[in-house]
């Protein structure tokens, strides 16, 4: 399983810090959430939720995030991590349930609320949340925060192997909705590797949805399965 979970991350992982550098956030997972923005500056910006903080429900092949205002449907040969990999992928230990996992949950700096993946568990879709201040948030500009991540990527895909590491800027549509996201092509060991990623502004949140996939680009095919549920 730890193996399984590790290959799925290999990129995903370089994800875990905004590229705004946020200085409220601690690393070691300590946060007080900025709620100093007053309502009516975070709901001037269309893209920022100001729904309450919760993580996803899956329902059959159906992931819904209502704070995200997102849902994805599963493809026929794609199956949901299980709370228990979720939970693995969260550093918190199975066995733990209820208040103890929402509490962990609730301090963490990034949670990983989704992960979604092919029957050879090669392709993967992974959705995270990152902890960032609403006053940080209202001003960030989502191309520009992509862009900063391009030099921890190429750093980071290096030094696990990969090679002709190539990244643009491009517009993806979203259930009609045109977004900026950050895509990847690589190789690795003569396989090719595509990945996208895009992010949508929450309540003290930044959602990150990463997809990626090897042998073939079907990153199109996927972001046909998303929706927005706002």
């Amino acid at each position: 399983m730890k193996k399984t979970i590790g290959f799925l991350l290999l990129f995903t992982l370089i994800f875990t810090v905004c590229g705004c550098q946020n200085n409220d956030i601690d690393v070691r997972g300590k946060y007080e959430n900025d709620t100093t923005r007053v309502s009516s500056d975070i709901s001037s910006d269309t893209n920022l939720s100001t729904e309450e903080f919760s993580l996803g429900n899956i329902t059959g092949n159906v992931y819904k995030n209502d704070f995200i205002g997102i849902s994805y449907k599963l493809d026929e040969n794609w199956t949901f991590y299980n709370d228990e990999q979720i939970k693995e992928l969260n550093n918190i230990t199975v066995d733990m349930a209820g208040d103890e996992v929402e509490e962990l949950v609730k301090n963490a700096t990034i949670v990983y609320d989704m992960c979604a993946t092919d029957g050879d568990q090669l392709n993967n879709i992974i959705i995270n949340l990152e902890k960032v201040s609403n006053r940080k948030l209202f001003s960030l500009n989502i191309e520009e925060n992509l862009k900063t991540l391009v030099p921890i990527l190429m750093d980071g895909s290096k030094n696990m192997g990969y090679e002709n590491i190539d990244y643009e800027i491009i517009d993806v549509e979203v259930d009609g909705k045109m977004l900026d996201a950050l895509h990847t092509t690589a190789e690795i060991n003569g396989v090719n590797m595509y990945q996208t990623m895009f992010q949508k502004k929450c309540n003290g949140y930044l959602a990150s949805i990463t997809i990626t996939t090897y042998f073939y680009d079907a990153i199109s095919d996927l972001i046909d399965n998303f929706y927005w549920t706002e």
